[in-house]
């Protein structure tokens, strides 16, 4: 088939990068990116499409992370978000946070938060670290499966085997009726 012209979807000056999509139960389409906004730290944004328009660009979460102050003064590093909908209706999302490691620097982990009133909020108090080792953890994908679990997978480079990344997964549990 054909494609249109590009269109551009994002005005910022700074950095918008690595977009996800997915279209939720009520028909919107969701988009979540990386941007380094006010020349910070990445932060994740995102906006919905309702078939006609777009709504505006709206940080997914204030990052009041501390323990990357050493490296950036408002938070840690938020990128390569992938979004999905749980079967229950639950908006989650899922990204890479770049944590200071003592005499190494700064490593991805994997994370999650998850908006349980269909995306009006997405709250801190539901944010959840899904991975803590001393190698880095980036590029989640995630895809909700017909047995009802979720699973996300990353990349991670294999230990003690330079040169070499390894992709790794996870699957949720309980089930996501």
């Amino acid at each position: 088939g054909s494609w249109s012209n590009d269109i551009r979807l994002t005005t910022d000056s700074q950095f918008d990068q690595r977009p996800s999509i997915a279209q939720t139960k009520d028909g919107r389409v969701w988009i979540v990116w990386s941007s380094n906004r006010n020349n910070r730290q990445m932060d994740l944004f995102f906006r919905t499409y309702d078939g006609t328009t777009w709504s505006n660009d709206t940080i997914l979460f204030n990052d009041s992370d501390t323990s990357c102050q050493q490296f950036y003064p408002l938070g840690c590093d938020d990128t390569g978000a992938d979004i999905v909908q749980d079967r229950d209706g639950s908006i989650r999302v899922f990204w890479s946070r770049f944590l200071p490691v003592q005499s190494i620097g700064l490593l991805g982990e994997i994370f999650t938060i998850e908006s349980t009133d269909n995306g009006l909020t997405f709250s801190t108090v539901n944010q959840q670290r899904l991975t803590s080792n001393d190698e880095s953890d980036i590029g989640p994908a995630v895809f909700s499966f017909k047995d009802t679990r979720l699973r996300v997978f990353w990349t991670r480079p294999s230990s003690g085997l330079p040169g070499v990344v390894d992709i790794l997964y996870m699957k949720s549990d309980p089930v996501f009726t």
